[in-house]
């Protein structure tokens, strides 16, 4: 199992897979998708059904709601989704209670913290129940005071063929004083 921070995983994921062990690596792959890229071709040389496994840590996907939920979006049994919301937050000073958030990897652009890849487990979920879709437009930025180096905001709007979009809204500096404004039109 590889829980380091996302900047080392491609390095460790490639020495154990040359040793012929097989990989649990905790998401994201990499902090950026040049390294990505690097433990793909690894992976494509190494594996095989015989010899070593790569397993990205999306735990997500197990949890048997979202599995109940995927089978309803591919049976149709919903009917034809047309739009999803996912908004997702947290506060970053409140994650790891037992030290320091200017300290934890998640504050770091160079670990390859930040919401954008540490919340990566919606754009997953996403994907896994949708599909790729055919164009995403967003913005990833550090809106927050926090004393990181990381992005602690996320939004993106993603447009699929079928006409359908999806809304992900990731943040990492919720807490009891922020406001949230919001409403629904039927």
């Amino acid at each position: 199992m590889i829980c380091s921070p996302p900047k080392w995983h491609v390095e460790q994921a490639t020495y154990a897979l040359s040793k012929n062990i097989s990989v649990l690596l905790e998401k994201p792959v990499g902090k950026d998708l040049t390294t990505a890229l690097v433990l793909k071709n690894v992976v494509e040389e190494i594996t095989s059904d015989t010899g070593p496994q790569l397993l990205l840590g999306y735990t997500w996907r197990w949890w048997t709601a979202l599995r109940y939920l995927r089978k309803m979006v591919n049976d149709s049994s919903i009917g034809h989704v047309f739009f999803t919301r996912i908004h997702v937050s947290a506060n970053l000073e409140d994650w790891h209670p037992w030290e320091r958030y200017q300290n934890f990897f998640m504050s770091s652009s160079e670990l390859g913290g930040g919401a954008l890849l540490d919340e990566s487990h919606w754009l997953d979920q996403m994907i896994w129940l949708f599909g790729m879709p055919d164009r995403v437009f967003g913005t990833v930025a550090k809106i927050s005071d926090l004393e990181i180096t990381s992005d602690d905001s996320v939004d993106l709007l993603c447009f699929y063929r079928n006409g359908m979009n999806v809304s992900i809204h990731m943040v990492m500096v919720e807490d009891d004083s922020s406001s949230f404004l919001g409403w629904s039109i039927p």
